[in-house]
């Protein structure tokens, strides 16, 4: 059974957080994006070796951090991973950005701002994945929407199994994984740009399914995505895209 109260009208996403003014998935870059007051902001969970949610996208930690080697994150101990630089290879003034724990986000105030959460495949594996997440959510539940995502039909099966009043969306890059979803009986999906025009929104309406889209950073093609029907749309840009909205998002 989904949960449909999030869906009152199309909503701005912050891909990792504002990603284009803060490292992707650090707390700065989560903080950035409440601040700016968009809907939600959404950030990729995988475990550590030792069990615990951790939020970074890659399954290696190589291109977000100061690793002098391609560890993969379910090789390292959770302190192992939170010891690493996450925030320099942004910028200098995020030296002190680490890798946060799932727990940490969500203790952060974010007031009327939602959480959409990736689960990877690479975290580890999808019992212990799914389990691990609701665990954390269900102990400290903000008082805000949580939606779990996921491009494995597998992970979102289990949530549902776990918990069915969960809010969950499949996220879509092919054909394939658009059929699957929809073999599901999902109502909630996200989309990549790339396969989204009018003629499949129009498939996927009648179908009552509502539709986000990934990742769209030009205002003209938001626009034109809100006008097909598209109720959300994630974006490395939130301050450049607020204006494509109808509804003001203060700064």
């Amino acid at each position: 059974m989904e949960n449909q109260s999030w869906l009152k009208q199309p909503a701005l996403i912050a891909h990792r957080g504002d990603s284009k003014r803060a490292p992707e998935n650090t707390l700065a870059a989560f903080r950035q994006a409440i601040s700016l007051g968009v809907d939600f902001f959404e950030f990729d969970i995988c475990l550590s070796k030792d069990g615990v949610p951790v939020c970074i996208h890659d399954s290696t930690v190589m291109r977000t951090t100061d690793a002098r080697g391609d560890y993969s994150v379910g090789d390292l101990t959770a302190n192992a991973l939170k010891a690493l630089d996450a925030g320099t290879w942004f910028d200098a003034r995020f030296a002190s950005e680490q890798i946060p724990l799932f727990d940490e986000v969500l203790q952060l105030d974010v007031g009327h701002v939602g959480m959409m959460i990736e689960l990877k495949l690479e975290g580890g594996n999808i019992a212990n994945l799914a389990a691990a997440a609701l665990d954390r959510l269900h102990k400290r539940r903000p008082p805000t929407t949580c939606i779990i995502a996921s491009f494995s039909p597998e992970i979102i099966r289990a949530v549902i199994a776990l918990d069915p009043f969960q809010a969950v969306l499949g996220n879509v890059e092919d054909q394939h994984g658009l059929e699957a979803f929809l073999a599901m009986g999902l109502k909630h999906l996200c989309l990549w740009d790339k396969m989204v025009d009018a003629s499949l929104m129009r498939q996927l309406i009648l179908k009552e399914i509502c539709v986000w889209v990934f990742t769209v950073d030009q205002p003209k093609r938001a626009k034109a995505l809100l006008e097909m029907g598209v109720m959300g749309i994630i974006t490395n840009d939130p301050v450049g895209l607020q204006g494509s909205f109808k509804k003001n998002h203060a700064c």
